[in-house]
């Protein structure tokens, strides 16, 4: 995607941190995340089937999984990038808690999505889809730092980006 860097830039990692990609698919955004943070361990968790299309020979790791089970990695930052919009807010909070427990004291997600409130006519459109589709939805800000803390993070900041989407991050207290 094209706004990959601008995300990597607004995960702020530190260098030697391991990084789940939770739902990360054929792990594009992981592969710009090793670019930008060479010494950062990336993990993308996906469904054995989209594991089984990974690609090789990149640092990424792989790790077959599904968002709503225990997670077999622990890390220091956990990135959903386009992944709750998928979802109701039951089980958006479900992914969040799983994200939680695989995370280290002090750790972090990051929740990269497009805002309702930046939306414009085409967002609605891809509200409406989403909703149909998946029984998902694109979220405002604040209902998206609602689902955050209902999940146990906090403190929660908003960074938004030059073009959509914006990132949430949420802290292991």
């Amino acid at each position: 995607r094209h706004d990959y860097a601008e995300v990597c830039r607004a995960l702020e990692l530190r260098g030697d941190e391991r990084v789940i990609d939770a739902g990360g698919g054929l792990g594009v955004l992981a592969q710009h995340i090793v670019d930008a943070h060479p010494l950062t361990q990336v993990t993308v968790l996906e469904r054995p089937e989209v594991v089984a299309m990974a690609p090789s020979g990149s640092a990424v790791q792989w790790l077959d999984g599904s968002l709503f089970e225990p997670w077999e990695a622990r890390a220091d930052a956990v990135v959903l990038a386009r992944v709750l919009h998928d979802w109701d807010d039951a089980e958006a909070i479900q992914i969040l808690k799983r994200a939680r427990a695989a995370l280290s004291s002090g750790g972090r997600v990051y929740v990269v999505e497009m805002m309702a409130s930046e939306t414009s006519v085409a967002g609605a459109l891809c509200d409406l889809h989403l909703l149909v589709v998946t029984g998902g939805r694109e979220r405002s800000a604040s209902h998206l730092r609602r689902l955050l803390e209902t999940a146990g993070f906090g403190p929660i900041a908003l960074r938004r980006l030059p073009a959509l989407p914006s990132v949430l991050v949420g802290a292991v207290p």
